[in-house]
């Protein structure tokens, strides 16, 4: 019972926290850069990936929104930002070649 009751306090802390940071970076001008990437990084860190995505673009900061969604192998949303930047190409088909190749389907890597 005890192990429920810190797991449970653990995750509303957890929570709590990626809220809190979210709503300081969505309330944050765009123009305040270092508290931006500040929530940004800590949403990272928290495995809060698609908000810290959404801190990024509210900078400007393609490139790391792309390099999000590789580090989550969120293919479909890399590859529709290396569409709409060609600049990023190289960070999507690559480490998903390798994804491929890992996962034993080096044919479709090849592609």
């Amino acid at each position: 019972m005890k192990e429920i009751f810190i797991a449970t306090i653990s995750n509303a802390t957890y929570c709590e926290l990626m809220f809190r940071l979210l709503d300081v970076g969505r309330k944050t001008d765009k123009a305040d850069r270092q508290t931006l990437n500040a929530c940004a990084q800590h949403l990272r860190r928290l495995g809060a990936l698609t908000n810290a995505a959404e801190m990024y673009r509210k900078m400007g900061e393609i490139q790391s929104v792309v390099e999000l969604y590789v580090e989550a192998q969120d293919w479909d949303e890399a590859f529709a930002l290396a569409d709409k930047h060609p600049e990023y190409r190289q960070l999507v088909y690559v480490p998903y070649a390798t994804s491929l190749a890992e996962q034993d389907m080096f044919l479709k890597a090849q592609k």
